[in-house]
């Protein structure tokens, strides 16, 4: 296995030569792991989990629109516990939030994540979906 890492401000190129995307940070050149992959077997899910999918069910207002095609989310989320770890928030709630909405989040093409520090009982999730437009 060639290793390939860099450093500093660049753009990622695929093995094809074309600039597929920039960032300002490190780069590591393996295939992103899926949570799919993470178990073997089974998962079932918690009495919490099933709670929990029909309280944000609940609360989602049916009016939401999402565009067609590739989008763009982008959530803020207030937590009161300072371990938690917003990659597990973000997708129990996605997973819920496209059964509702009827998108498949295959077509994310971009995922924003922003944390704030609440106090207990204020916890949040504030959403934002729209159109990807690739730079």
């Amino acid at each position: 296995m060639s290793v390939i890492f860099t450093h500093n401000e660049h753009d990622v190129v695929s093995e094809a030569g074309s600039t597929v995307g920039h960032v300002e940070g490190f780069t590591i050149k393996i295939k992103p792991m899926s949570t799919n992959s993470l178990f073997r077997g089974r998962r079932f899910r918690t009495k919490a989990y099933d709670e929990y999918e029909k309280e944000v069910w609940y609360q989602l207002p049916d009016s939401i629109k999402v565009p067609e095609g590739k989008i763009s989310l982008k959530y803020l989320v207030g937590l009161f516990n300072k371990n938690a770890d917003m990659a597990n928030v973000e997708k129990a709630f996605t997973d819920i939030l496209q059964k509702k909405l009827g998108f498949n989040d295959k077509n994310i093409y971009k995922l924003e994540m922003e944390r704030t520090d609440v106090s207990r009982g204020d916890e949040f999730i504030s959403f934002e979906i729209k159109p990807w437009n690739q730079k």
